[in-house]
This record gives C-alpha cells, sequence and structure tokens, in this order.
C-alpha cells in the first residue's frame, strides 16, 4: 500500500520517531560510539518534544508524488536519517547560541545540563552527540537491500560540508558583525544568501533532492526548490524575530543585525540613521527595538521581504512543473509550505 504523507501524517510521525529511538539512537548508533545513554535518552527527550516533521515530509512527497512507489521501510530509513541530522543541526546551534529552550522544552544541552549538573560539559558533550548522529547516515544507509544508496549518502555528505562552511562564515560574522561594518549592503546580502544557502537551504534542499533519486523525478528542479524554500523560511524567520509572539524572545537578531536580511535592508533604507544608532549599541532596550521595528515597517522594509518571499515562492512553485506529479496532493502539500511561512511573516506584520 502507498504511504500517503498528507492523510497519514501522524502514522508517518510515530513511524519515524520510532525507528530514530530504535534503530539509529539505541540498537545500532552508539554501539561502537563514546556516547552515553544519558545523552541517548535527553536526544529522545528533545526530539519527544515535538517537531514539524517537514524535512521527512518532504522528502516523502518528492518520493510519492510522482508516481514511484519505493517502499514504505526504505523511506522511513532514509527520512529518518534526514531527520536526525536536522536534529543534530539544531544540537549544535543551541550550543553555540547559549539557548537554553527549544520546542517548549528546553534544548539539548540545557536538558543534558540539568541532568549531569555540569553546563559546560553539558555543552561539550552535545557538540560531540551532534558530531555522532549527524554521520549516522554514512553507516546506517550503508546497509544490503537499499538501492540508491551511493547516491544518497553523497547528498548527505554534501549537506555536512554545507553545513560546516556555513559555521565557519557565521563564526566569522558574530566575530566582526556590527552596524558601522554593515555599509556595502548589497556585498552583505550576497553574504547572508550564501549562508541561507549552505545552513537552512542545505536542511531542505537535501530531503527533496533524496525524494527525487528515489522516484527518478528532476533532481535539479528538487534542488532549486529546497533552496527557495530555505530562503524563504530563513527570511520568515528574521521577520518573526520581532514578533511580541516569538518564542525565542523578541529582537534576538539585532545583535547581530548582519545576520537578519530585515536589519542589513532597514540599515540601507533608513535615512534618518536611526535604526544604525540603536543596533550599534551594546545593549538597546526593548523600547529603542520597537522602534527602530516600527520603522522598519514605515518606510517599506518588511513589506518589500515579503514581496520578495512571494517572488521566491512563485518560482518554487514553477520549478514544481518541471516533476510530473501522478499523486497532484503531494504538490499541493510542496506549494501550501511556502504559503504557511509567508502568512506567519505577515502575522508578525499586524
Amino acid at each position: 500500500m502507498e504511504y500517503d504523507v498528507v492523510s497519514q501524517e501522524a502514522d508517518l510521525i510515530s513511524e519515524i520517531e520510532s525507528y530514530m529511538y530504535e534503530d539509529l539512537l539505541e540498537e545500532y548508533t552508539f554501539s561502537e560510539s563514546p556516547v552515553s545513554q544519558e545523552e541517548v535518552d535527553v536526544a529522545k527527550y528533545h526530539i519527544g518534544l515535538g517537531s514539524s516533521m517537514r524535512r521527512p515530509k518532504v522528502f516523502f512527497s518528492f518520493l510519492e508524488g510522482p508516481g514511484t512507489f519505493y517502499g514504505r521501510d526504505a523511506g522511513i530509513q532514509v527520512a529518518s536519517n534526514l531527520q536526525i541530522q536536522h536534529e543534530s543541526s539544531l544540537w549544535k546551534d543551541d550550543v553555540d547560541d547559549d539557548d537554553k529552550e527549544r520546542r517548549d522544552g528546553n534544548s539539548y544541552w540545557y536538558e543534558l545540563a540539568q541532568r549531569i549538573g555540569n553546563e559546560e560539559v553539558a555543552k561539550s558533550n552535545t557538540i560531540d552527540m551532534a558530531i555522532n548522529a549527524v554521520v549516522l547516515p554514512f553507516r546506517d544507509l550503508n546497509s544490503p537491500g537499499l538501492d540508491d544508496k551511493a547516491e544518497l549518502i553523497r547528498v548527505m555528505g554534501k549537506t555536512i560540508s554545507m553545513l560546516t562552511e556555513g559555521q565557519s562564515q557565521d563564526n566569522y560574522e558574530a566575530g566582526v558583525d556590527s552596524p558601522e561594518l554593515v555599509q556595502d549592503y548589497r556585498d552583505e546580502e550576497r553574504r547572508y544568501d550564501e549562508r541561507v544557502r549552505l545552513k537552512t537551504g542545505a536542511l531542505i534542499e537535501a530531503p527533496a533532492v533524496c525524494g527525487a533519486i528515489m522516484s527518478d523525478a528532476d533532481m535539479e528542479a528538487a534542488s532549486e526548490w529546497g533552496q527557495e524554500l530555505g530562503w524563504i523560511y530563513q527570511v520568515q524567520d528574521d521577520i518573526y524575530d520581532n514578533h511580541e509572539d516569538n518564542k525565542k524572545g523578541r529582537f534576538s537578531d539585532a545583535q547581530q543585525p548582519g545576520q537578519s536580511l530585515l536589519w542589513i535592508r532597514a540599515l540601507e533604507n533608513d535615512e534618518t540613521g536611526r535604526t544604525e544608532e540603536v543596533l550599534s549599541q551594546d545593549n538597546p532596550d526593548e523600547e529603542e527595538l520597537e522602534e527602530i521595528w516600527e520603522l522598519a515597517r514605515e518606510n517599506g522594509t518588511a513589506d518589500e521581504l515579503v514581496e520578495d518571499m512571494k517572488g521566491r515562492q512563485a518560482y518554487a512553485n514553477q520549478l514544481l512543473d518541471e516533476i510530473e506529479w501522478q499523486n497532484p496532493e503531494y504538490r499541493r502539500y510542496l506549494e501550501v509550505l511556502p504559503a504557511e511561512l509567508i502568512r506567519r511573516a505577515e502575522t508578525a506584520l499586524e
């Protein structure tokens, strides 16, 4: 029976979580790795907090949508490895950003710290755990009976390389980032786009391409579609960072304006200089940040970004035209994803 990612979403998530828990995190993965049972348990805790499972659903859409039935067990295996790569990137990002919260619970490192009583050791062990987890596909997918495994492993290896390069660029920007250095706005935007391609884009491109590989669909169209959705997702995140309901806390991107396209454009468009004045402070208060956020809405910066997102959305939908869809509900699901992100960004502007 064909596995329907659209109507059987709950079953899909349950099977992927089960595979991650039992096959990746327990029986197979860390028998030869210096990872404790405590750290495995924290990984299960973190995954259990709930994920949209957006990447596995993208993978299944490109796998099943073109009409090729590859096999449910193989699909669950590949989807689980794609998701564990994403999870491991979050574990590391939260250490880098010193974030204690994730998904309405503790971040991986902070939950581990609560259990072992030492934050520095917890952060170090979290990095080790992320490194072990991110290379799982090279072992788990190299199993008998899985066709296309060489191509799938190549894609996931490329993803790791892109994430590593993207993190290096992030580290560099964090060291030099300040409003007065964001002067060549077009060049700064080019660097922003490249970091998004290497990080957010890579983690959405990989499931799209893996699905296309296994269904013999157009891999180039799938790759570009994944990158377009990655850009839309990141810009949505930049905008929503300023919303009062943002769970991460409002205006967190203001500390590193060169890593937010909203603030790059706001600095460029603000002829009064007030945005640069506020962002140049070490710790601007929320009232001042609210002032320049309002300015970014008044001078059209935020609306301009939303229009750019809609342009990317239109191109992403054109890319889907290059794939023959035997099951059109999957295409409709892929079209909904950018639309939902754009609506979320627009919510922050209301």
